[in-house]
């Protein structure tokens, strides 16, 4: 197999973890793997190279204490990776961060997937994080019993449970619910406002994978979901999130040609969410004008650009290499702590090595929005 560096790598071998090889060498530091939500894991691809693989059979999640958990049928039914050949006729295992039909345990895990063959792969370690802004921490009602927002209803007939805490929503925000629908009659979800009354259409969930969006008709100070049974039900952990992250900025890209050998050909996207509290703004200006018979400029053009700094923690060696090549790629997305999203209109990386084998750095991304203003003459 050919590793791809792409926001979450695949190794041949545990020893080409960025952690493992940085301790052979005395360099071992506490640095931030990349950060995922819940519901997905970062995109990844790698080559087969003459493996001669055609499926996989198993993928565990391994957790910091090296307890491995098989997450092949409860997670990837439907979307396990499988053999894909390009155009240029490479054999290709894609993951294009579909939503898993289970979420992930928080914390720092690596992925270990065994091959039909008997290879074995290991990604690079990644961070599962509540990324995105959770609008429920869980839900009160008759007949509902409810473990870490797992859902299990023996109410038997028509009953409903409210979610808390009590949030606010504006007018056409959209709240995301995804869960697994494990056995029973499908709930209906909806957006209540403080009169009990439906402020959203209501959405109705069906066994496997669910994701719903709720969508508000009007704006509220003081609302909730609302869970609708009709009969007993049991589901996976209910994930309810806004469609930002609260912590988090994000950065997606992708491009309409392949760069290198990551394979964009089949609509690949990338992304990355990088923690928002290490955000500067910047505001360049630039002027041009003349002087008047009194020797005073007076100015003609006027132009005030909006930049974003991003100044990262200590990340491993292939998440440097990620960044500096986001200016090769034509299509990319910000969007900022407030859910605003925005395409990049360019982007520079710069980084500083911080130990003499080169595997952890710190990096700063510049991004230009586009975002300028401009003005001439008098107005």
């Amino acid at each position: 197999m050919k590793t791809v560096y792409t926001t979450l790598p695949i190794y041949k071998a545990l020893k080409d973890q960025c952690g493992e090889r940085s301790s052979t060498n005395g360099s071992h530091t506490n640095y931030s793997p990349v950060y995922t939500p819940k519901h997905r894991l970062p995109s990844f691809m790698w080559m087969d190279n003459g493996d001669g693989t055609d499926h996989i059979d198993n993928i565990y999640l391994v957790d910091i204490n090296l307890v491995e958990t098989d997450i092949t049928t409860t997670h990837f039914t439907g979307i396990l990776p499988v053999l894909y050949t390009s155009i240029a006729g490479d054999d290709y295992f894609i993951y294009n961060g579909e939503t898993l039909n289970r979420s992930l345990p928080e914390g720092n895990h690596y992925l270990k997937i065994i091959m039909n063959t008997g290879h074995t792969y290991y990604s690079e370690w990644f961070t599962v994080d509540c990324v995105y802004c959770n609008f429920a921490e869980t839900f009160i009602g008759t007949g509902f019993a409810v473990t870490d927002m797992e859902i299990n209803y023996t109410g038997g007939g028509v009953h409903t449970a409210d979610s808390i805490p009590r949030q606010s929503v504006y007018l056409g925000q959209v709240i995301s619910v995804i869960f697994n629908l494990l056995s029973g009659t499908g709930p209906s979800f909806s957006i209540v406002n403080n009169a009990g009354t439906p402020i959203s259409a209501p959405s109705s969930a069906l066994v496997g994978l669910n994701e719903l969006s709720l969508i508000a008709t009007t704006a509220s100070d003081d609302c909730f979901i609302r869970i609708t049974a009709s009969g007993n039900f049991t589901t996976s952990e209910v994930l309810i999130y806004t469609q930002y992250a609260c912590k988090f900025v994000t950065l997606s890209f992708t491009n309409c040609c392949n760069v290198g050998d990551i394979l964009y050909e089949n609509d690949f996207i990338q992304t990355l969410w990088i923690h928002s509290d290490n955000i500067e703004q910047s505001y360049p200006y630039i002027e041009k004008g003349q002087e008047n018979g009194e020797g005073k400029f007076i100015p003609t053009f006027r132009r005030q650009e909006k930049t974003c700094l991003i100044r990262t923690a200590i990340l491993p060696q292939y998440l440097i290499e990620v960044l500096h090549r986001l200016k090769m790629h034509d299509v990319m997305t910000y969007i900022d702590q407030v859910g605003d999203a925005f395409l990049i209109e360019s982007i520079e990386t710069e980084h500083e090595w911080l130990f003499d084998d080169k595997y952890f750095a710190s990096a700063n991304i510049t991004i230009d929005l586009g975002d300028a203003i401009v003005t001439s003459g008098c107005c």
